[in-house]
């Protein structure tokens, strides 16, 4: 089975609802989570998790990282989307906030 290593971007209450619906699902690796705010709470369940957390706002370690395949912008707020839009990799599949409130409404 292919692995869908995953980023989260956006770790407040829609945050922690997708990181805990996808902490158990065989075949994926959380790999990043992203918040501006080092006590929302999908980053200090994401530290409890042992998964990588940043607060940087640019996502330098993402970018770069060619690894991941699957993003999850889950802020909210189109500057984030077009930004993450902009800098991923085309083969990074991006999903915006709106598209992800229906896995976790």
């Amino acid at each position: 089975m292919e692995q869908d290593i995953i980023a989260v971007v956006g770790a407040g209450s829609g945050g922690l609802a997708i990181l805990q619906l996808l902490a158990d699902i065989p075949g994926i690796q959380i790999k990043w989570v992203y918040d501006s705010n080092q006590n929302a709470p999908g980053l200090l369940y994401a530290k409890k998790k042992g998964y990588p957390i940043s607060t940087d706002t640019q996502f330098a370690d993402l970018v770069k990282d060619d690894s991941i395949n699957l993003v999850f912008e889950i802020t909210g707020q189109q500057g984030v989307f077009d930004l993450l839009s902009a800098m991923l990799p085309k083969k990074t599949t991006l999903i915006g906030a709106h598209g992800t409130k229906i896995i976790h409404k």
